[in-house]
Order: C-alpha cells, then structure tokens, then sequence
C-alpha cells in the first residue's frame, strides 16, 4: 500500500494480529475480541485513541468486527470480501480450498507460513453461523466497501452482481475496479487507495489535523 496517500494526514499503523505472519501460531481460533484486544494495545501504546479499521480479504471480515459495539472505531473499509452479502457459502469455499491444499506439501507450508489454517477454519465457521449483512447491520460508524470487477472469490461465493446488489439495498458506499481479479488486488491493492482516501476524507468531516487509521 502506498502509505503516502494517508500519512500527510492520518497516522497509519499496519499491524499483523497474533497468529498471523511471522508471530506465534496461536493453536486456538481466531476471534475478533482477541484481534481487537491486541491491536488496541498496540494502539495504547502509541497514545492513538480512535482509529480506521481496514482489511482486505479475511481481515475485510475482520475489521467490521472490529467496530461492533466500539465507540473507538471512527470509520470501517472492507475490501475483497463479501461483507453485505450472505456468508453461508463462504465456510464450503474455505473447507474445499484447504483439502485441496493439504493434498500438495509446499502449498501447504506457504500457508501455514502466513496464518493458522485451523484457526482461519474455526473463524469462518462462526461467520458462517451469522445472517446475511451482519457484519455491517450492527455497525455505527461509516463503512466503505471495494472489490476486484473480476474477483473470482467473491463471484464463487456470492456472485459480483449479488454483492453489488446487497450493498447498494443498504446504501454501503463501495467501489468495483474493473478487470481486478482477487490476488491482483492483493498484489496492487493502490488501484483503490485514491477512492478510500476521498471517501474517508469526506466521512470524517476533517478539514485538518490527524485521525489514525489502523489496518489488522
């Protein structure tokens, strides 16, 4: 992500939750009050009250959680997930994906490398016990949702014209960026950036100072 988008503004923490990346795998499921508890520490640290919750993909999942309930998240940017959609298809897609990775050792290692594959399958478990839109129904604050036009992920799970759909109905601002499948936004995750920038701009109502934004 090119961070100079926002640092002449904003204060950006970028923060891999335990489990992820190259800390302890935790041998437990991934839970949101755990990720929330361990990057607000990380932001207590700092002296950063309120903050912007941002994630793509899983984390896309995550960072709504991270508003639920929680008067320090001023504003949520969910990307390359289905975040106003139904989740119930979500769960088979993690399950068969896994099984087939478990098949070949070296794909399995390179995942293990990045998160705990039994935690991930405990997390979209519990979303997939969760009605349609819940991760954005209880939310409070602002939320801003972006995906590939061409997310191959998103289109098995829920269908782009679906998700579109889901998320105008409740009138969740979101931006398609054509031709982007899901690793390529991953990979070049900036084709967004300049969208986000204005929308949470112009959400925050800040003609200057700071506000803090924190991606788990």
């Amino acid at each position: 992500m090119d961070l100079d988008l926002f640092t002449d503004r904003y204060t950006v923490v970028v923060a891999s939750p335990l489990g992820f990346g190259h800390s302890d795998r935790i041998s437990v499921a991934y839970q949101a009050r755990t990720i929330r508890s361990d990057l607000e520490a990380v932001l207590d640290h700092l002296g950063i009250e309120q903050y912007v919750a941002f994630g793509y993909s899983m984390t896309g999942s995550v960072a709504p959680w991270l508003a639920h309930d929680n008067p320090r998240v001023r504003a949520v940017i969910s990307g390359g997930f289905p975040t106003a959609a139904s989740y119930d298809s979500v769960l088979p897609y993690i399950e068969a994906n896994r099984a087939e990775t478990q098949r070949n050792a070296g794909a399995w290692s390179t995942m293990a490398s990045k998160f705990d594959p039994d935690a991930l399958l405990a997390w979209y478990r519990h979303l997939n016990s969760l009605p349609p839109g819940a991760l954005v129904d209880r939310l409070t604050c602002p939320v801003y949702c972006y995906w590939g036009g061409a997310d191959e992920v998103i289109d098995e799970l829920v269908g782009l014209e679906t998700l579109r759909r889901r998320t105008s109905e409740r009138d969740i601002p979101f931006d398609v960026i054509p031709g982007r499948g899901h690793e390529d936004m991953l990979s070049d995750i900036n084709v967004a950036m300049t969208d986000v920038r204005i929308w949470l701009d112009a959400s925050l109502h800040r003609g200057s100072g700071s506000e803090p934004s924190a991606s788990p």
